[in-house]
Order: structure tokens, then C-alpha cells, then sequence
């Protein structure tokens, strides 16, 4: 288990950082007001100033650059979403490979399963001010791309699976080896 804890938040943590500090040179950005340097056709970021230190926001007014930036809205779909399929592959901590077993015996798992994913899309979309997301909500394109890159945490967990235990530090006993545990 301390293996899937440990490598699934690193391979987050990078994934989400690249996001952060990268997004502005991948994320589309189809409203061409919204766009960084129009027109790029990419998102505009969402820190304050340029990388050589420099305001990024000239007009405080701007109607579109005053709230939440859909960069940083696209980030936290995407955290929100990573999250979201690491509760289903979490359901398996010993390295079983089939992730879906038993899950439909578990009606309470998958309401709140759903619920949180519809509550997600109605956060992103329509929190605006409220959940300090962007306004707009995110473009058709933007949640593609967030949910695909969301969507390769259960790839990285089908591969963990297969890494030996002792590539990762041991804390405790596992209590499926431990047979003197009651």
C-alpha cells in the first residue's frame, strides 16, 4: 500500500506542477479574449507576472483577467479528477489487478462516486466567484484535456502493481504477511 501512496503522489505532483508552470504553452484556449498573447490559441496563466518579473495583468478592469484564470481552474479540475479515479484504483491496495471487482456491490461507493463528479462539474462550471474558479467555467476542449490527463492516474496504478515492494521504503508490517497477526 505504501508503494501506491508514496509513487501516486509524486507522479501527481509532478503531473500537477507541469500543469501549473507549462499550461500556458498546452492547455487550448478557444474564447480568443481569454487567450495568453492573443492570439496563441493557448490558455492565459494564471500567475501575476511574467517569468522575467514583469506585471502580467496591464488592465485590472479587463473583464476577463479581474477573477479566477482558467488555468488555474483547469489545475484544480485536474486535481480534483486525479483524485477522483485514485478512489477507484485505492479500492485494491495488494496489488490485485482487477481494480473493478466487487464495485457494484457497493451502491454507497458508487452514488458518492458520481456525486462527487457531478458536483465537480457544477464547482467548475458554475462556482464562479463563490469556489474562486473562472467565471467562464472550463471550454468543452479544456475538460477533454483535463480528463485525459486525470484519466492516466489508472494507468500509472496498473503499473505500480507490477514494481517489486522493496523499490519503495518499508513502514510497518502489512498485515496480509503477518501471520501471527489475529
Amino acid at each position: 500500500m505504501i508503494k501506491h501512496i508514496v509513487w501516486m503522489s509524486l507522479y501527481q505532483c509532478i503531473i500537477l506542477f507541469g500543469v501549473l508552470f507549462g499550461g500556458e504553452f498546452f492547455i487550448p484556449e478557444p474564447n480568443v479574449a481569454l487567450q495568453y498573447d492573443l492570439p496563441t490559441g493557448y490558455v492565459y496563466p494564471g500567475r501575476l507576472y511574467n517569468w522575467n518579473g514583469s506585471p502580467l495583468y496591464k488592465a485590472i478592469e479587463d473583464k476577463y483577467h479581474t477573477g479566477a484564470s482558467r488555468h488555474l481552474t483547469f489545475v484544480f479540475n485536474t486535481f480534483v479528477f486525479m483524485q477522483i479515479w485514485n478512489m477507484l484504483a485505492s479500492r485494491k491496495i495488494h496489488d490485485e489487478l482487477n481494480i473493478f471487482s466487487g464495485v457494484f456491490t457497493n451502491l454507497m461507493f458508487i452514488a458518492l462516486w458520481f456525486v462527487i463528479c457531478g458536483g465537480q462539474f457544477v464547482i467548475t462550471q458554475y462556482g464562479g466567484k463563490m469556489f474562486v474558479v473562472c467565471e467562464e467555467g472550463l471550454a468543452p476542449i479544456q475538460w477533454v484535456y483535463s480528463l485525459v490527463i486525470s484519466f492516466t492516474v489508472l494507468f500509472v496504478n496498473a503499473i505500480l502493481k507490477f514494481v517489486p515492494d522493496y523499490v519503495t521504503p518499508r513502514m510497518g508490517q502489512d498485515s496480509v504477511f503477518n501471520k501471527s497477526f489475529p
